[in-house]
């Protein structure tokens, strides 16, 4: 609970920073399937269910807000195949606009998490969520592991930047090591954002 609560702070955090400054956000939840390990006691998808059920709260009516997940509809087998399948598993369960707080409730609360962990190619399907023209884009990327497809996210973000598409990109990393918080972190830093470790309680206490 301890961790849930220091976590809900972190993300309300971002959220007011993010809030002030853009004028479409989208979260991205990971839902890979190591979402299902332990934190605390209890499984990581859980926690982060209940801190967007609780953030959801915070953020004001008519917030232009998307809400995407990754990794949540395709099962790993041993099969090339499905891990292919499972490395282009990225949808857009609530498309941006002023914020619909019953849908993406609705849309958390019935996520599972099944796949591999395609970040990138998630990432670059995002940039396509947001209107177009010069406006300040935010996302807000929750995760708990690497990049298991191949991508290369930093490359991503810089290119886009190179293109001339604004964006800003926060990620919150879950119960991570640290080469995984390095890589995260870069991810962050390509999109000019923060990064944020919850890996222990007691570490974001």
């Amino acid at each position: 609970m301890r961790f849930l609560f220091v976590l809900i702070l972190a993300l309300a955090s971002f959220a007011t920073t993010a809030f002030a400054q853009a004028s479409e956000l989208e979260i991205v939840l990971d839902c890979s399937g190591s979402m299902m390990s332990p934190v605390d006691g209890r499984a990581r998808i859980t926690v982060a269910k209940e801190t967007l059920l609780a953030l959801l709260e915070k953020i004001p009516e008519g917030t232009r807000v998307g809400f995407r997940a990754y990794a949540h509809r395709y099962p790993v087998g041993q099969e090339e195949s499905s891990r292919a399948k499972s490395c282009q598993d990225t949808e857009l369960l609530v498309p941006i606009g002023p914020i619909q707080k019953q849908a993406i409730r609705e849309k958390v609360t019935a996520l599972k998490c099944v796949g591999m962990t395609p970040i990138a190619y998630s990432l670059e399907v995002a940039a396509g969520d947001f209107a177009k023209g010069d406006l300040e884009r935010t996302i807000i990327l929750l995760s708990d592991g690497k990049e298991t497809c191949g991508g290369d996210s930093v490359a991503l973000l810089k290119k886009l930047k190179a293109m001339g598409f604004k964006v800003v990109v926060h990620v919150i990393g879950f119960a991570v090591d640290a080469s995984t918080a390095q890589e995260l972190t870069q991810i962050a830093v390509a999109g000019g954002g923060k990064y944020y470790d919850a890996k222990k309680a007691e570490q974001l206490a």
